[in-house]
């Protein structure tokens, strides 16, 4: 119920408020947008939105993008600023796919790696274009830009029939800084020859497929009659179906060898399943050097 308020009221300080929700004459209304200010600074004066904003901008942001980098999509920080929002907490896989790629070389790595159900493992199609196309003519949406190649914890480089076009294109080349030291890089096919341009596989033999053998070759490696082949944190695979022997290394180096002996177990095929792990163990086993150890 209303309380009966004369025309004549006047607010008084310290007074109950009588109005509740109803209609406030104009001449009882007091305040102006400035005074709004002390509530909004008083939900915003914490200490939390201060130290986040701070340090996006202290890493680079602007003013403006600073103290919305916590939300911010990638592509719109710095990059110390995505390394130190996703660094420290993912597990990145890249597989650059190109114009032209074999769905084979990309789409089975990309399958048997993302079986790996660990938080944070994050296994990304990384291309130079938002969009691109297969040798049969699949589109593929890119699931993540070369800009972030240099944060992944794995590169895979797939094959395809625009390969010697790719490596032809100083500007895209350019663009691939890898880094071997920190990273896990392997290639697929003739994306070993991407490998061998870059200047990854000197005084390194390499696995590649029959096609692509004579080009490896006058870029001054040698290739082996085999399907994978490993040194330190670069490893080559040579067929279409030798992906599985790639990304199992990728996962048994990251991961573990009982994680990547499982992602194999769940895609061979029904009654063969011992037989493909124990090709695909043997295949790996001997370049395992720095393999997480599970506990």
């Amino acid at each position: 119920m209303t309380m009966p308020v004369s025309d004549s009221y006047k607010p008084v300080p310290a007074s109950i408020e009588v109005r509740s929700i109803d209609y406030v004459p104009d001449g009882e209304r007091h305040g102006g947008l400035a005074s709004q200010f002390t509530l909004w600074l008083a939900a915003n004066l914490q200490i939390t939105a201060i130290v986040t904003g701070a340090l996006a901008v202290v890493f680079g942001a602007s003013r403006r993008t600073g103290p919305a980098a916590r939300f911010a999509p990638d592509d719109l920080l710095p990059r110390p600023v995505r390394h130190l929002r996703r660094r420290h907490t993912d597990r990145g896989v890249a597989i650059l796919t190109f114009e032209g790629f074999n769905e084979l070389d990309s789409l089975i790595a990309l399958g048997i790696l993302n079986r790996v159900k660990q938080p944070h493992w994050r296994v990304s199609i990384t291309s130079p274009a938002a969009r691109v196309r297969s040798m049969n003519g699949v589109m593929l949406e890119a699931q993540a830009s070369l800009s972030e190649v240099t944060e992944a914890d794995a590169v895979i480089v797939g094959s395809g029939v625009k390969t010697r076009e790719v490596v032809a294109d100083a500007a895209l080349m350019a663009q691939l800084q890898l880094d071997p030291s920190r990273q896990l890089v392997g290639a697929h096919c003739s994306g070993t020859l991407v490998l061998a341009k870059l200047g990854l596989l000197d005084g390194v033999p390499a696995c590649t497929d029959l096609i692509t053998k004579p080009w490896v070759e006058e870029a001054g490696v040698a290739v082996l009659d085999k399907p994978f082949f490993a040194r330190g944190n670069v490893a080559t695979a040579g067929g279409c179906l030798a992906s599985q022997y790639l990304a199992s290394w990728v996962i048994a180096r990251l991961a573990g060898i009982e994680t990547a002996r499982s992602a194999m177990h769940y895609v061979a095929p029904v009654g063969e399943k011992d037989q493909y792990i124990s090709r695909t163990m043997q295949n790996i086993t001997p370049f395992l050097d720095g393999t997480v150890q599970e506990h």
